[in-house]
């Protein structure tokens, strides 16, 4: 299953006629990144929002390049 940048992030039932479905992925991607990065310091950089474009788009890449796990095993924490 490939993702796309485009796709909408929360989409909604293909029979619901909206003109406007919010927040692509790459969008709502970058935006967490965005409030990671602003969260760890007293300084934004002048980077920042091209910076977290740029992993969205990384992200976006790399759940592109790994396939999904598919094993039937329950996740389990370190140290648990």
């Amino acid at each position: 299953m490939s993702s796309d940048g485009n796709d909408f992030a929360f989409p909604i039932h293909p029979d619901v006629s909206i003109n406007n479905c919010g927040l692509t992925k790459r969008e709502f991607f970058a935006s967490q990144i965005l409030a990671g990065i602003v969260s760890k310091t007293d300084k934004i950089p002048s980077s920042a929002i091209k910076d977290a474009v740029r992993l969205a788009d990384n992200l976006i890449n790399q759940l592109n390049e790994t396939p999904p796990n598919t094993s039937k095993e329950k996740f389990q924490l370190p140290g648990t």
